[in-house]
């Protein structure tokens, strides 16, 4: 088995804003599913794919040979707020956690031990139950518990957000009651929906100085189409992360952070493929043998990648199993650096990647993107041209960086894609071909919203991409009624403000930017809606007198 080197966190807690820790401990929660060709295993905490109990990785791929193609996987986030870093990441929670299960308080930014213990667990949910409820084909009696205890509604006496897991409310009462019909909004066939936030205690992971006051709806989901060879090898994530704070975060980034144990951990090579948003591990020799009780995919070997399907990845780095402060494990020693400069394209000493070799020429031409050579035609930099030997590699796709307003919501779909090549024994790059016909499959049917067994991905609006920064912006914010929006696109849109009461007081035209008049409301908080042809955007605004 192999051993995750100990590292050593501190965590100094001084909030720029007075966040309302509850002292939560770390998310017992843990959820094992068989879905299409996975054995996928997902933990509360932002993190997933291991038994933290067990010290041993629950994911497989094919799940009915039990090999497992990664050990661990998690979100790493960060920004700035006037100069001060925040960073909430998770790996192996050796020395503490960053992520607690959960919604937080939207008046206060607090949470409670009991609010964390009562999201410590999972609702997961199939299409099918979602039809028949649409259907009306349940009584009171055959309701089953996907649906009856799915967390639409906000926590009672707590003033969480009143909407929490999306749903379609047909009475329009703003309350999810499926005794009158109402019905959850999900992803694909089969989906395990789930609420955590980096608020309830101290960063002791990364050692960050504050929270962030993020909340965080994570929706993992296969779509059920075992004739088509991509969709049946695929594992789906939509994030929804939500700026509780009233921080505006500079520079944010959201990385997915990947230890890719293919098979036999210590043989592995990683890439990237900037063209499809792609990183990636494959063996780096022709036999995957098995090791201590591990199996390996011998012979006929797989490459596995992460893919951002909606949001372009700005960095793509990696680092070892060892304790070098460069590229080797990060610690928590330094307020959350070493893991922001790894997200941000750095070394963890914060100085630059550089093109070539192993990446740490001093004076190299520095880059932001690791081995984005091709090892099927062998060009380019890649980690064997670049003499490595293979070895135990953790690899981090980033996007961003992101301006992250109060109360904006980022929305990030990601997924992880397998392939194997069954055919060209011991040729450890075969896979790759294949693994980019998936990954061109996937974000085709990504963007049509359609597959070949008739399932999609979202039943909402299909969300405008991102171009480097947010949906829209708004500022200043809070105004005196006088303010600038922008939004990604140029394209004609309708901008519309509604009051608390939910009544119309303007609505405007917009072309991608604009400044917008409305210093005659009265002081108070007022909702944006954006509608274009490229999907929806909702805002608050403030205005002060």
């Amino acid at each position: 088995m192999k051993t995750k080197l100990q590292v050593l966190a501190i965590s100094l807690i001084i909030n720029y804003y007075s966040f309302g820790q509850s002292g939560c401990v770390a998310g017992t929660g843990q959820f094992n599913a068989v879905m299409n060709n996975y054995q996928a295993h997902f933990l509360t905490d932002n993190d997933m794919f291991w038994d933290f109990a067990a010290g041993a990785s629950r994911t497989y791929i094919p799940y009915k040979d039990s090999i497992s193609p990664i050990f661990a996987g998690s979100v790493w986030m960060g920004g700035y707020i006037n100069g001060s870093l925040r960073v909430a990441a998770m790996t192996y929670r050796q020395n503490g956690v960053d992520c607690w299960p959960g919604p937080i308080d939207t008046t206060n930014l607090s949470t409670s031990v009991s609010d964390c213990n009562l999201f410590d667990t999972f609702f997961p949910i199939r299409k099918t139950q979602v039809d028949s409820q649409k259907n009306l084909l349940y009584s009171v009696a055959t309701l089953p518990a996907a649906i009856s205890n799915w967390p639409g509604n906000g926590i009672a006496g707590a003033n969480t957000s009143y909407k929490l897991a999306p749903y379609v409310d047909l009475n329009h009462d703003g309350k999810y009651d499926p005794l009158y019909g109402d019905y959850p909004i999900m992803y694909g066939d089969f989906s395990i929906y789930q609420i955590n936030n980096d608020n309830s205690n101290s960063h002791k992971e990364s050692g960050s100085v504050g929270a962030m006051g993020l909340e965080t709806h994570v929706t993992n989901y296969v779509i059920d189409c075992n004739n088509d060879s991509a969709l049946w090898n695929t594992l789906f994530m939509h994030y929804e992360v939500i700026n509780r704070s009233n921080n505006i975060y500079t520079n944010f980034l959201f990385t997915m952070w990947s230890d890719f144990d293919l098979g036999y951990y210590n043989d592995d090579y990683v890439g990237c493929d900037t063209s499809l948003n792609m990183y990636y591990v494959y063996n780096g020799d022709g036999y995957d043998q098995d090791n201590a009780g591990t199996k390996g995919y011998h012979q006929y070997l797989p490459a596995f990648a992460g893919v951002f399907l909606n949001q372009k990845m700005s960095r793509f780095t990696y680092y070892n199993n060892s304790g070098s402060q460069k590229n080797g494990n990060p610690t928590g020693t330094a307020q959350g650096y070493p893991y922001y400069y790894l997200m941000d394209g750095l070394w963890e000493d914060g100085t630059n990647m550089t093109y070539g070799n192993s990446g740490i020429t001093a004076g190299g031409i520095a880059c932001q993107y690791l081995y984005p050579g091709d090892p099927v035609a062998n060009t380019g930099w890649t980690e064997a041209n670049a003499g490595h030997a293979p070895g135990d590699r953790r690899g981090l796709g980033t996007c961003g960086p992101f301006t992250f307003n109060p109360h904006d919501t980022l929305k990030v779909d990601f997924a992880y894609v397998f392939a194997r090549d069954y055919q060209d024994s011991g040729n450890n790059v075969a896979c790759i071909t294949k693994l980019r016909q998936y990954v061109q499959s996937i974000q085709g049917y990504y963007n049509s919203n359609t597959t070949p067994c008739g399932s999609g991905f979202s039943s909402g609006i299909k969300q405008v991409k991102g171009n480097g920064s947010l949906l829209a912006s708004i500022y200043p914010n809070p105004s005196n009624g006088s303010f600038t929006i922008e939004t990604n696109s140029d394209a004609k849109q309708t901008l519309t403000i509604f009051d608390v009461n939910g009544k119309i007081v303007l609505t405007q035209t917009i072309n991608g930017k604009a400044t917008v008049d409305a210093a005659n409301l009265s002081a108070g908080i007022y909702n944006i809606n954006i509608v274009g042809n490229e999907g929806v955007v909702n805002k608050k605004v403030v205005i002060v007198k």
